[in-house]
């Protein structure tokens, strides 16, 4: 299977990923983000949502709160009782965009380095540290 993708995404640990509010018919809908890039994210939601809907939403997460988003639904495929939903990005600003991206960047590129068995792979400077949960992280 090709990656269509165009940006690099990065996971949201279960302890982040919180309910949070997206609009949908212009109605509060709660879902946990699950994984994010500057493209679009997925989420798990407790509601059906369809293929091709529009919504509006903001993130707020450790390292990154957005200003308004605007999405469209790619993708819903049911599992048990929550719906895996992806979302496309059909509007999002420059600065969240280069923020998203670079905490992307920076969790690929640890996760690449410990995959390779690389010690000490946590720097201070390290955008993605808010959301890691590896045990050999700094302590700040």
């Amino acid at each position: 299977m090709e990656n269509k993708r165009l940006h690099q995404r990065y996971q949201i640990i279960e302890e982040v990923g919180k309910p949070t509010q997206y609009n949908l018919y212009k109605h509060g809908i709660p879902g946990i983000l699950l994984d994010l890039s500057a493209g679009g994210m997925a989420i798990r939601s407790y509601s059906p949502v369809e293929r091709g809907k529009k919504m509006k939403f903001t993130i707020n997460i450790p390292g990154i709160a957005t200003q308004e988003l605007e999405g469209k639904v790619e993708w819903a495929k049911p599992e048990g009782a929550v719906w895996h939903v992806g979302i496309s990005f059909t509007r999002i600003g420059k600065p969240d965009m280069d923020r998203i991206n670079t905490i992307a960047a920076d969790y690929n590129d640890c996760k690449k380095k410990l995959e390779f068995g690389t010690k000490n792979v946590c720097t201070e400077k390290c955008s993605y540290s808010p959301l890691c949960n590896n045990p050999a992280k700094i302590n700040r």
